[in-house]
């Protein structure tokens, strides 16, 4: 299958809502064919048409549907090698993993393991 979501540059595509079941599919890039431009998906339908159980402006995957997303191939996540002490100072973090796919402007999160 095609995607109209492939390569580079920038896409916009306007529709009032997304559904996929019974082997309908939304493709972003592919795995041959990763999109590493910017994607964007503009919901357009009118605030009060509230047909659908999925609200009024959706993307929604049913069963049988198929959602992929396959962007510029980078690590999505890694381990601390070292805790990181609370405070309001610059500090350097120690990865696990090569991250030296992330770019400038990627954002970074780091979320505690101790519930």
């Amino acid at each position: 299958v095609s995607s109209p979501f492939c390569g580079l540059g920038s896409k916009t595509r306007y529709t009032n809502y997304i559904s996929h079941q019974d082997e309908g599919r939304l493709e972003v890039g592919s795995e041959d064919c990763p999109f590493e431009g910017q994607a964007e998906i503009l919901l357009t339908r009118m605030r009060g048409y509230t047909d659908s159980m999925d609200g009024e402006k959706f993307i929604s995957v049913h069963k049988g549907g198929r959602l992929e997303i396959h962007g510029k191939p980078k690590k999505s996540w890694t381990k601390l090698t070292h805790t990181v002490v609370k405070g309001s100072e610059e500090r350097r973090i120690y990865l696990l993993d090569d991250v030296s796919s992330w770019e400038h402007g990627d954002q970074l999160v780091l979320a505690s393991t101790d519930f």
